[in-house]
């Protein structure tokens, strides 16, 4: 479903409840410079784009993007990523964080100090050139001006596109803030337009009013104004919006085990008991001819040992009897050798 959207001219097609009750109490608290999913918008590369649970799903080349702005957050908050931005690189959460920009998160596992004062990384210089390495940045909730069915979206505007005077008509978002209170309009009753700043090196945002909700869209825009997403928006890391996992050195630590359980634990591991192996019957093979060895690829034959004869037992009466055998054996093997040697001579 689509929305006509109320053209800004002079100040007479301003509608009554713009302006009804004066700026709201989120304006106000905006004109003051503030105090202290989920989807949301990128402006990687000076192109908007939508992403969900961490995978683009939609990109605006146009340079522009039209929204209303449902909730902004009061503090400003400071993520620290280590090492060098790498577009390329696996999406990683930062190294340590905060919500108010005082102090570190209390989910933060090993903070860079007790407070974002005395931290090293929110010195100058500790970044690239005078910048800090610890980034300050500001989020927004907001909902697409030509699609309110699409719900809100989570904004983190980074600190060049917050602070700063700006030139004229291109206003930085805190400037762009106390230009809509001082016009008697309410944030979140005007369409904004977030634009990129051609001349920064780096993705750098300008705001300006180019519109009002029609009255069609103010049931669906009270709606979201008063979603528990849009509150969540503020308050929610990117990382957790992306859903990007935390790595094990960000993980809190866990207890480690005791000496006895280690010791056990690399017994068990380590240590691997042998087991016993049968060890195969020895069997006689028979011997092969060369010519067969090539051929013989079975099992070896195994030859059963025949069982040695037993002596038998001989009486002592047959004694005599033996002994008259072998002496008339010799007597004939004797005759036989006489005669042998008889014709060899």
């Amino acid at each position: 479903m689509s929305y006509d959207i109320i053209p800004v001219g002079d100040m007479s097609n301003v509608p009554d409840y713009v302006r009804a009750d004066g700026p709201s109490e989120l304006t106000r608290s905006l004109m003051s410079g503030g105090g202290s999913q989920l989807k949301r918008i990128s402006i990687r590369g000076r192109v908007f784009r939508c992403i969900v649970n961490g995978e683009e799903v939609a990109k605006n080349k146009n340079g522009y993007m039209d929204v209303i702005i449902l909730n902004v957050a009061k503090d400003y908050n400071r993520t620290y990523y280590e090492g060098s931005y790498d577009p390329k690189a696996e999406a990683k959460p930062p190294r340590c964080w905060s919500a108010d920009s005082k102090t570190p998160a209390k989910n933060v596992p090993e903070p860079m100090a007790a407070s974002c004062d005395a931290c090293p990384m929110n010195i100058k210089g500790s970044g690239q050139g005078d910048s800090r390495a610890c980034r300050m940045k500001r989020r927004m909730a907001v909902a697409l001006a030509s699609d309110l069915n699409s719900g809100v979206y989570q904004i983190e505007l980074p600190g060049a596109s917050v602070f700063g005077k700006g030139d004229g008509e291109n206003m930085p978002a805190n400037v762009y803030f106390r230009y809509v209170g001082s016009q008697n309009y309410s944030i979140e009753r005007v369409v904004t337009r977030m634009y990129f700043d051609d001349d920064a090196d780096n993705p750098k945002l300008f705001f300006t009013v180019v519109g009002f909700p029609s009255p069609a869209m103010l049931p669906k825009l009270n709606e979201l104004l008063d979603s528990e997403e849009a509150k969540e928006a503020v308050g929610i890391q990117v990382f957790e919006t992306d859903k990007v996992n935390t790595p094990k050195q960000l993980q809190l630590p866990i207890e480690s085990a005791s000496e006895e359980e280690e010791e056990e634990e690399e017994e068990v591991v380590v240590v691997k008991k042998k087991k016993r192996v049968a060890k195969p019957p020895v069997v006689e093979v028979e011997e092969e001819d060369e010519d067969d060895e090539e051929e013989s690829f079975g099992a070896p034959t195994v030859i059963k040992k025949k069982a040695k004869a037993k002596p038998t037992k001989i009486d002592d009466d047959d004694d005599d009897e033996l002994n008259s055998i072998l002496n008339r054996f010799a007597s004939k093997n004797n005759d036989v050798d006489d005669d042998e040697d008889e014709d060899e001579d």
